[in-house]
């Protein structure tokens, strides 16, 4: 897939819980929309404004349009695709050290 849009039920907007499958695309490097009703924070990227601003979506037609730009723009989808994992900034060694010692604090 080339994108990807994440949505979900109004109990997940409720609690602010962001769905397993956004992590899940942008791993699979995917552009990875989310409508804008499931992070109201703005937490996922807030790392970065602009690409939140592009990535956060409101409506069918504006995740149309976004997706038909990225279409006809392969450079702005590859630019997206890197700023996705920069905004995160996730490190598996870190997040797995520091899941193994909370489970080892735990016993």
């Amino acid at each position: 897939a080339m994108a990807h849009c994440v949505i979900g039920d109004p109990y997940y907007e409720k609690i602010n819980d962001i769905p397993q499958r956004l992590w899940e695309s942008v791993n699979s490097n995917v552009v990875t929309f989310i409508d804008y009703e499931m992070d109201k924070m703005r937490r996922v990227w807030a790392a970065d404004k602009v690409l939140g601003d592009f990535l956060y979506v409101k409506d069918r037609q504006e995740l149309s349009e976004k997706i038909l730009l990225l279409k006809s723009d392969n450079e702005l989808r590859k630019q997206i695709l890197s700023d996705q994992f920069a905004a995160l900034n996730f490190n598996p060694e870190e997040y797995c050290a520091s899941f193994v010692n909370l489970i080892k604090s735990n016993l």
